[in-house]
C-alpha cells in the first residue's frame, strides 16, 4: 500500500476523478520509482502497479493502490516537483509513463473505458477496458482490448501535447 502521509489539496479543492488524471499520477509514480516492464490491473478498490526496479532493476515490485489513497497522488501529481535526472524510461515512452499513461487516460475517458488493464511488452502495450455500449438489447458490458505499439504510442503522445498546446 502506498504511504502518502499527507492530504494535499489543490487550492482547497480536491481534484477531478478521470482516468486521464488517474492514470497519469500512477505513471510519475512509476516513473518517481524508476520502474520499468510495469502492468497496470484495475481491481475492485482501486489499482495494483507492478513492475522490475530496485538498483539492479530485477527485484519485482507490486504496489497497491487503492482508491481511498488515489486521490491524494493525484494531487501530489499537480502540487509536487517531479524526480529530476531518471533517464532509465520505458524504450516505448521516450518521455516517462506519466506522458503516456495520461494521454491513454484520455482515449479511455472519451471511449467510456472501465476495468481497465494494461500489460507492457517488449513491442507495446496490451490494453484491456470493458465499455458499455447501446445494443439492440440495451446495453451490455462489452471487453475491448488493443495493442498500442511504439508508433501508437508516439503518435498518442503527439495528439496528447497537441491538445495542450491549442489550450495555452
Amino acid at each position: 500500500m502506498l504511504d502518502l502521509r499527507q492530504n494535499p489539496t489543490l487550492n482547497g479543492a480536491t481534484s477531478p476523478r478521470s482516468y486521464q488524471n488517474d492514470l497519469r499520477a500512477i505513471g510519475r509514480y512509476a516513473d518517481d520509482n524508476e520502474m520499468q516492464h510495469i502492468g497496470l490491473y484495475e481491481v475492485e478498490q482501486g489499482f495494483v502497479l507492478r513492475g522490475f526496479g530496485g538498483s539492479d532493476r530485477s527485484t519485482l515490485l507490486a504496489v497497491e493502490i487503492p482508491d481511498s489513497e488515489l486521490e491524494s497522488l493525484v494531487v501530489k501529481n499537480f502540487t509536487a516537483q517531479s524526480k529530476e535526472g531518471y533517464g532509465g524510461h520505458s524504450h516505448l515512452c521516450p518521455t516517462g509513463y506519466e506522458d503516456y499513461f495520461r494521454s491513454l487516460g484520455w482515449h479511455l475517458d472519451q471511449h467510456g473505458g472501465k476495468k481497465i488493464g494494461l500489460t507492457e511488452a517488449e513491442d507495446g502495450f496490451l490494453v484491456t477496458y470493458m465499455d458499455l455500449p447501446a445494443t439492440s438489447q440495451g446495453y451490455i458490458w462489452t471487453y475491448r482490448s488493443f495493442i498500442d505499439s511504439k508508433a501508437d504510442i508516439q503518435n498518442r503522445l503527439d495528439e496528447a501535447f497537441g491538445r495542450r498546446a491549442r489550450r495555452r
